[in-house]
């Protein structure tokens, strides 16, 4: 999910005006900077936003004990420098409500608190662990479904649990099992022929596969999510809707 959701996030937000920063707002910026050159957890803490999110199937960080455990895979040496080199005047940029980003959506503050909202950038570490998590699904996954490129969600509604993988030219693929069964299990329906589709700047998007009459929309909504499930399952038959249910998204 991340992979798709992150470069389609960063390509709009390059893509609008920014905004010169004010004085308060470069300080702020500074004092993150200087908190990640000393290595001061005291000072780097507050800045950040829990859970951090990671790249499917990588898991988020949820609280401060995980980010110390992991900062030196989050912050690796190449990041660090990144951040630690990078000028407030020059390198930070004000996306309008999306707050602040680093050079072209690496790193993003929010402008309300301050405080890191996404880190898109992805250290030799953290590749290296997603390489790992993702060949050791694919030893498990049933036959069916090994030949993907890679994990996109996970999900359950009341009934079913849902899986979306990218395939090889920018398809993807959808399964479905019955709730609480494993993906070393065969899936009862399986559609590889799912398009994505980005809904305005805010984040919200979606999964939609036709299978005949049938339609599966997977809406993810990133935008309103406090108040709303993450996901939404929808199922049209011939243009009129036949289900639509809330669904979580799982993670490891």
């Amino acid at each position: 999910m991340k992979l798709i959701y992150l470069l389609a996030f960063t390509f709009l937000s390059v893509n609008v005006n920014s905004q010169e920063l004010k004085v308060e707002e470069k300080a702020k910026i500074s004092n993150f900077i200087a908190a990640i050159k000393a290595r001061d957890f005291q000072k780097i803490i507050p800045f950040m936003s829990f859970p951090i999110e990671r790249e499917y199937p990588l898991p988020d960080i949820k609280n401060e004990i995980e980010f110390i455990t992991r900062y030196d895979e989050l912050f690796d040496d190449s990041i660090t420098a990144l951040i630690v080199n990078s000028d407030p005047n020059k390198d930070w940029k004000k996306v309008g409500w999306r707050g602040f980003m680093l050079n072209n959506g690496e790193v993003w503050m929010n402008e309300s608190d301050y405080k890191i909202s996404r880190i898109n950038a992805q250290s030799k570490a953290e590749q290296a662990s997603l390489n790992a998590i993702i060949a050791y699904d694919k030893s498990v996954i049933h036959e069916s479904l090994k030949d993907f490129e890679a994990p996109l969600l996970v999900l359950k509604t009341d009934k079913y649990m849902i899986r979306i993988d990218a395939l090889k030219d920018d398809k993807y693929r959808y399964a479905v099992w019955p709730l609480n069964s494993s993906i070393s299990d065969k899936p009862d329906l399986i559609n590889n022929e799912g398009t994505f589709e980005y809904q305005g700047s805010g984040g919200n998007h979606q999964y939609q596969f036709t299978n005949g009459e049938f339609v599966y929309t997977l809406r993810m909504n990133v935008i309103g999510a406090e108040e709303t499930a993450p996901a939404t399952l929808i199922v049209e038959k011939s243009g009129v809707e036949v289900l639509s249910q809330p669904a979580e998204i799982i993670r490891n």
